[in-house]
């Protein structure tokens, strides 16, 4: 006992875990069929080496979050989350400590989730500070979940649509580029390259964006040389009207 009370609280939480070792998953979960490591097994060995190495555990609850759920057979039951500190003080020397913040969460049709989350709580704490391992946990490295794999693949890029093409269209016809067909050819090249033909299918709202910003920032001789032509006396089309800047359409 003398040679316990000389270690400071780091030292014994180091003790400590050296005597835990594996923990068997002797709880059964009959509804869900899965097995689990037990509260009173993992409170049982704490107390006893708690006691040994003079350290002590306070939970202080600071704040819960309360939901009201309802099963499929129309039963009522609340959801919580419970917020702890969790103080963890050296017993021999009561200066020396931390506190450490963490939850539990548990639902129950009863009058029991704020027991359980807070079971949950300080058992769950307590297998995490103390690296305890149990038969048949899973590495989460030993798999690559197959739905995430399917999300990954899945994700797609944003299409632009018509509306967002005439809206380009537009800032050519502003700058000056009054022929239609000639602003399909400045659009072709910009997204393509000299002499590329715009398929509005295959453009990509961000690859749009840039061709915008690019438009933008260029006069109309850069535009016309890049479909190899020279500015001419405008022609009056659909697109002669003035362009509204502050309602285009956001992309």
């Amino acid at each position: 006992m003398a040679e316990t009370q000389q270690l400071n609280l780091y030292q014994k939480l180091a003790k400590i875990t050296g005597e835990i070792g594996v923990i068997a998953k002797d709880g059964n979960n009959q509804q869900q069929k899965y097995k689990y490591i037990e509260y009173e097994t993992i409170a049982g060995k704490f107390r006893e080496l708690f006691s040994k190495y003079g350290v002590v555990l306070i939970p202080s609850m600071v704040e819960q979050e309360r939901s009201a759920i309802t099963t499929s057979r129309g039963s009522s039951g609340v959801s919580t989350v419970c917020h702890f500190e969790f103080t963890v003080v050296n017993a021999d020397k009561p200066d020396d400590r931390f506190v450490v913040k963490w939850q539990g969460e548990a639902a129950d049709y009863g009058d029991k989730a704020t027991n359980k989350a807070a079971t949950a709580a300080v058992k769950y704490y307590l297998m995490r500070q103390f690296n305890i391992s149990s038969k048949g946990d899973e590495d989460p490295d030993s798999q690559t979940p197959e739905v995430a794999a399917k999300q990954q693949a899945s994700q797609k890029p944003a299409m632009a649509s018509v509306r967002q093409i005439t809206a380009v269209s537009k800032l050519l016809a502003n700058k000056g580029v009054t022929n239609g067909e000639d602003r399909k050819a400045i659009l072709g090249a910009a997204i393509g390259g000299k002499g590329a033909v715009l398929d509005p299918n295959k453009l990509t709202v961000v690859k749009l964006i840039e061709v915008a910003n690019r438009i933008k920032d260029a006069t109309i001789e850069q535009l016309l040389a890049s479909i190899d032509k020279k500015p001419e006396q405008p022609t009056q089309d659909e697109f002669d009207a003035p362009v509204d800047f502050d309602n285009i359409p956001e992309f």
